[in-house]
């Protein structure tokens, strides 16, 4: 797998599917989540509203924009909640989503540096937790298997875009 980190904004990647993170309980969207939900009419406020959503720790969800964004697929991960968050966590919900860019049969995913401003997470160590757990759970021991159930297709690409410059030798 091919992992770059690039300056950018999360809504002009041309990725297969967008990841986007939330937590449990949050009152305010980050502004890459605003963004997104401004562009899909309140899709993703609409998940929170009618509880189909709650961002509990692993739990994912899949949205289409259908043509209004440059992207298939936006998968939503929920790290529970913000003040219980540690690397830890961190790696087990993005090996969730592992899990789901297998499932879905996904070439590409893009997701935005992680940056919480949580003084006990920091950039460097949640973006190498972050790849960890969706590395980790596409291993598969296949080398003595001679049939590929899921025909050959696995993650090829994974971006993380972050919007400024600033810190993104941090995460190399």
């Amino acid at each position: 797998m091919r992992i770059e980190v690039r300056q950018g904004k999360v809504e002009l990647t041309g990725d297969e599917a967008l990841l986007l993170n939330c937590f449990e309980g949050a009152k305010r969207f980050d502004r890459a989540l605003k963004t997104i939900d401004g562009e899909l009419s309140g899709a993703v406020s609409h998940l929170f509203e009618t509880g189909d959503f709650t961002a509990k720790l692993g739990q994912t969800a899949i949205l289409y924009p259908q043509g209004r964004l440059n992207f298939r697929r936006i998968i939503l991960v929920g790290l529970g909640k913000r003040n219980e968050l540690t690397s830890e966590k961190l790696r087990r919900a993005y090996g969730f989503v592992g899990r789901k860019t297998k499932e879905l049969k996904l070439k590409s995913l893009c997701l935005p540096a992680f940056e919480s401003n949580l003084p006990w997470v920091k950039l460097d160590e949640s973006s190498q937790a972050m790849v960890e757990g969706i590395l980790l759970s596409l291993y598969k021991l296949d080398r003595y298997k001679t049939v590929d159930e899921n025909g050959g297709v696995t993650l090829q690409r994974l971006t993380i875009l972050k919007e400024k410059r600033k810190g993104i030798g941090e995460i190399n």
